[in-house]
């Protein structure tokens, strides 16, 4: 029986362990926190067939609230642009903690052994392969050793951090592809209203960055958001100025953590000699909203498919399936995405106020979800009506970035070689 590790309690790595145990795998996670203390204090949007196509049991409906409208603000608070979020209840908001508990239980039903309260440490490794992990059990470090690891430990994992340059797996995130979050919910003081539900502030407060706030039936959910670097006193405005529009308590009731996640592009190569990440380990999320769920979870069952048909070759000429059909099946919506965030990223407050109110910014760019297509057409006409000439270089490089797209796509090569690889990685980093 071969024996797997998963490093991390995260949504792919056990929805890898789930199919794998039930292919017969020995099977194993090895998680840093507490049973109890897994999980977000909060609700995130999830679709619901992810359970279906991933070889969970869907939770009963009732673990679902409706998902509302968006409405996006400009810095000054000019123009909200609202879209419409009409998904059949296909999609809703679920409890983090119920989620992941929901989705411990099943896993260990099926077999999977989790180990709790054991940090990992590091990455264990030959000249050619991983071998395992090393973990603090108790206070001592020990090795265990494995077949494979899957790497679920997250964006900053310590397991891919350690992989040695030789292996091809980007150990760091960049810096500009990082989003670090404060989220907390505040009880609200009186009955209150707003509509759309959802309001997302672009440049709150002048800060580069996203704010959201969610108006619950209890509760203003709210987030504050910087990309690269978020400081104690951009939380403190951003609270003060939301205080001002919400009625809330002074105190927060739930949450109220701070957290870094990947906004970029997945890991160009996810995959060498008995290792996978996945999940945040890989960079899956999406790069305005920060979701990553659902492809974190397809990225498992996938991941799980490639390692059962490898039948005990784990070199990365097999693990490559993996790699190749992530990218295919998952990656275009988040490049999609990453144009709209790239597109951001070179604007300050003034001029994103300018984008709203002259509607070169509109519900079809920052509300598509993903699926937004961008064309020359579409590029030409937001240039066409600059009054801005010192943005020109830099949107002129977004819309490179947005008639790149197809071609990273094509650009992956289906059957692994060092050269192909090396070369797919050239063209998957021009999308930075």
């Amino acid at each position: 029986m071969k024996k797997i590790i998963v490093a991390g309690a995260g949504h792919g790595g056990i929805t890898a362990a789930l199919n794998l145990v039930r292919a017969g795998f020995d099977v194993t996670v090895y998680e840093k926190q507490n049973r109890e203390d897994l999980g977000y204090d909060w609700v995130d949007c999830m679709r619901k067939d992810d359970f279906d196509e991933t070889g969970f049991i869907r939770p009963d409906d009732s673990n679902f609230g409706p998902l509302a409208d968006q409405g996006y603000f400009c810095p000054k608070k000019s123009v909200k642009i609202v879209v419409e979020k009409d998904y059949g209840g296909r999609i809703g908001y679920i409890e983090r903690k119920f989620l992941i508990k929901y989705i411990i239980d099943n896993a260990e039903k099926e077999g999977v052994k989790f180990v709790f309260n054991t940090p990992v440490i590091s990455a264990l490794y030959d000249s050619k392969r991983i071998t395992g992990i090393k973990v603090s059990e108790n206070g001592e470090e020990k090795d265990i050793l494995a077949d494979m690891v899957i790497d679920a430990a997250g964006m900053n994992s310590p397991v891919r951090s350690t992989l040695p340059e030789a292996f091809g797996i980007r150990r760091k995130p960049f810096s500009d592809e990082t989003f670090c979050t404060w989220r907390g919910s505040f009880k609200k003081t009186k009955d209150f209203t707003a509509e759309p539900k959802n309001t997302i502030y672009f440049y709150h407060c002048g800060k580069s960055g996203m704010d959201w706030a969610i108006n619950e039936d209890e509760y203003i959910d709210i987030l504050i958001g910087g990309f690269g670097n978020l400081t104690q006193d951009d939380i403190n405005k951003a609270l003060a100025d939301f205080k001002k529009d919400y009625p809330i308590e002074n105190e927060v009731a739930r949450g109220g953590t701070t957290d870094c996640i990947p906004l970029g592009r997945f890991l160009a190569v996810m995959v060498c000699n008995s290792y996978a990440a996945v999940g945040n380990s890989a960079f899956m999320t999406e790069p305005l909203s920060g979701s990553g769920i659902d492809m974190s979870m397809r990225a498992g069952k996938l991941l799980a498919d490639t390692i059962i048909e490898a039948d005990g070759d784990y070199s990365t000429k097999n693990l490559w399936k993996y790699n190749y059909l992530a990218y295919k099946k998952l990656a275009e919506k988040q490049y999609n995405n990453l144009i709209v965030k790239s597109f951001l990223s070179v604007l300050t407050a003034d001029d994103v106020d300018f984008f709203f109110e002259k509607k070169i910014l509109t519900a079809k760019e920052i509300g598509g979800g993903g699926n937004t297509k961008f064309t020359p057409a579409d590029i030409i006409s937001k240039l066409s009506i600059l009054s801005k000439p010192r943005l020109i270089p830099g949107l002129l490089k977004v819309g490179k970035k947005a008639l790149m797209v197809g071609q990273v796509k094509k650009a992956i090569p289906e059957v692994y070689s060092k050269e192909a690889v090396a070369k797919w990685e050239k063209i998957h980093s021009q999308m930075r």
